[in-house]
């Protein structure tokens, strides 16, 4: 048994649904447990909820995110956050320890993308002198090459800080880009399950009411979670602008102002207070089960992300409530659509093309065939909480091999 310590310090969006599902993980695979988080009572809460036999070997302590640098040169600032974040990392393992008796013989970071900037592997160990891996969300430029990409080396090069000694294995959700990953750092590149809660409200949901009531009938075009511009939100804005009344779009998530100019802005906030026919906003952050109420309620699901090269757990909401998608192409979740089948694929923000598929979808609709010969199915499995334990199995090999050399 092995005490394994997983940190992240966000707490909306994906992130307590992945921190919750790996400690169930670990926890069910006979491990101890020590979970870092800005709500460690709801995970604890939680844990009881769902697995009570490995309560006893779970513990959680608060940690939240490091303040932003004010480092003077700008350009820095991204590392100044970086090695502020494993200092307060080593602090809060080591606090941990203290409490627990002993301190973990594994930190797992489940959002390692914000320690890695310009940080260089002989700092990592001497700030951080403990075994450690993460999960790589967004390797983005293994997917599409960054400006001079040829001179970006040592501390410029995105992935120098996962070849320290002390990281026995990194993960990623992005299959497409591990074995490239793999040949970079030398060491074993697990792909997790891009996961997700599919719980829905335990009463009658008011806002699915008021969404169904002002349909009247009509499909449901829907784009879910927060509302930012990489999100394709003017997009589909203007898709629903030169729309007729066949659709009802709906945008449902937090705003993220800071994204759009003061005029897009205007647009958008006079927009959501009309009231027209075609559109429905709701800019309130969403809980898990009101947003997978809101999802089910859709016919189709927009995702369509702008420069959003890597995995979105968005697709595997779409095959568990078997609901066609609209991605980008070119990108992983435009592979994943093509070969399941989950849906249509445009180019991002091309307005005219996005328009066409849904009035395609919209026959289709019509008609009755409502994907029909998606593999819903073979995507969920793929993606199911279920393959965690044997992921983190190799991970926590790697680190034995690591430990033993």
């Amino acid at each position: 048994m092995k005490l394994i310590a997983l940190v992240d310090t966000v707490w909306e969006g994906h992130h307590p649904t992945y921190l919750k599902f790996f400690a169930k993980a670990l926890l069910e695979s006979g491990h101890e447990v020590v979970a870092l988080c800005p709500e460690p009572e709801e995970i604890c809460d939680w844990v009881a909820s769902v697995c009570s036999t490995g309560q006893s070997r779970f513990h959680a302590s608060a940690f939240r995110e490091s303040p932003t640098s004010r480092f003077p040169i700008r350009r820095l600032r991204p590392a100044a956050n970086a090695l502020n974040s494993w200092i307060r990392l080593r602090n809060g393992i080591r606090a941990a320890g203290s409490k627990i008796g002993r301190l973990p013989d594994l930190t797992f970071l489940a959002w390692l993308d914000s320690y890695l900037p310009y940080m260089h592997p002989s700092v990592i160990d001497r700030v951080f002198p403990h075994a450690w891996s993460g999960l790589y969300f967004h390797p983005r430029h293994l997917r599409r090459p960054l400006r001079f990409q040829e001179f970006r080396k040592g501390p410029l090069d995105r992935t120098i800080a996962i070849t320290s000694s002390r990281c026995p294995a990194v993960a990623v959700l992005d299959e497409g880009v591990a074995n490239q990953l793999h040949q970079l750092i030398r060491k074993p590149v697990v792909v997790f399950p891009d996961i997700i809660d599919a719980s829905l409200p335990s009463a009658a949901n008011g806002l699915v009411e008021e969404i169904q009531t002002k349909a009247a009938g009509r499909p449901i075009v829907g784009l879910l979670g927060a509302l930012e511009r990489r999100k394709g939100l003017l997009t589909l804005l203007e898709v629903a602008r030169r729309s007729t009344d066949e659709w009802l779009f709906l945008f449902a998530g937090p705003l993220f102002e800071p994204d759009f100019t003061t005029e897009e802005l205007a647009l958008i906030k006079s927009l959501a207070a009309s009231g027209g026919s075609k559109c429905l906003f709701y800019l309130n952050r969403l809980a898990e089960p009101q947003f997978n109420a809101m999802f089910q309620a859709c016919d189709v699901i927009f995702a369509a992300y702008e420069g959003f090269l890597t995995s979105s757990n968005l697709l595997t909401k779409a095959a568990a409530f078997q609901k066609p998608l609209i991605v980008s192409k070119d990108c992983c979740m435009g592979e994943r659509v093509e070969r399941f089948r989950l849906g249509h694929i445009m180019h991002a923000g091309n307005v005219e093309q996005c328009a066409a598929i849904l009035r395609q979808m919209r026959d289709q609709i019509s008609s009755g065939d409502r994907g029909v010969s998606a593999d819903y199915e073979g995507y969920r499995q793929l993606h199911s909480a279920d393959r965690l334990p044997a992921a983190f199995t190799k991970i926590l090999e790697s680190s034995a091999k690591r430990t033993a050399y």
